[in-house]
């Protein structure tokens, strides 16, 4: 496996096994972490940011499934693995089902472990990626106000017009009847233009 370090979260109630994860990880250059129940692993997660949790299927306070839903809510993207043993791989399936990231049967095959360790990094950051993507369309359908963007001939004009000033420094004026969408037009060359970041000020001058 490529060396990709990270920050785990084991949650196994076997302490012999938990601690044998837990300098696995250390040893191949991740911080681990290790609790032995669901609700020690909520209260780890509240308190720190983990790039994966690795969970037993069966705790004393829950189950793997509890713990997978309660994070689905909070930590969407924070990949779960969830552990079984023998005779519980129908449980697993359903798991992943219900947004687990993968399942691992005990006993555990280190390579497979590894394998899908490093499969897991990938998932989280392209899933951050779409949750960033998201956040800024959301953020940029905020700054438009809802407005609805034309598409005939016109509008289409106007919108080169914008593209094309709005990363310079020059004025411009905007002429037009009232309620045509001036305001609108001078935002969108604020938000194209290298002042984006600062804020946008609108002034009625109507006489």
């Amino acid at each position: 496996m490529a060396q990709v370090n990270g920050k785990i979260l084991i949650v196994e109630d076997d302490i012999s096994f938990g601690t044998m994860l837990q300098k696995w990880f250390e040893k191949n250059g991740f911080s681990a972490k290790w609790c032995t129940g669901m609700l020690s692993a909520q209260e780890l997660l509240a308190d720190s940011t983990y790039d994966i949790v690795l969970s037993d299927l069966r705790l004393p306070d829950g189950d793997g499934i509890m713990l997978l839903s309660w994070m689905h809510e909070r930590y969407p993207s924070v990949p779960v693995i969830i552990m079984t043993g023998y005779g519980e791989i129908q449980t697993a399936v359903s798991a992943i089902k219900l947004g687990a990231f993968d399942f691992l049967e005990k006993p555990i095959n280190p390579s497979v472990l590894a394998e899908k360790i490093e499969a897991a990094f990938k998932d989280r950051k392209e899933t951050e990626n779409i949750l960033r993507k998201h956040s800024q369309e959301k953020k940029k359908k905020e700054k438009r106000g809802g407005t609805v963007e034309g598409c005939s001939p016109l509008s289409s004009r106007m919108y080169s017009f914008i593209n094309t000033v709005a990363p310079t420094s020059m004025a411009v004026m905007i002429i037009g009847e009232s309620g045509t969408g001036k305001e609108h037009a001078a935002r969108m060359i604020h938000e194209r233009s290298q002042r984006a970041h600062g804020p946008f000020i609108a002034v009625d001058c109507g006489s």
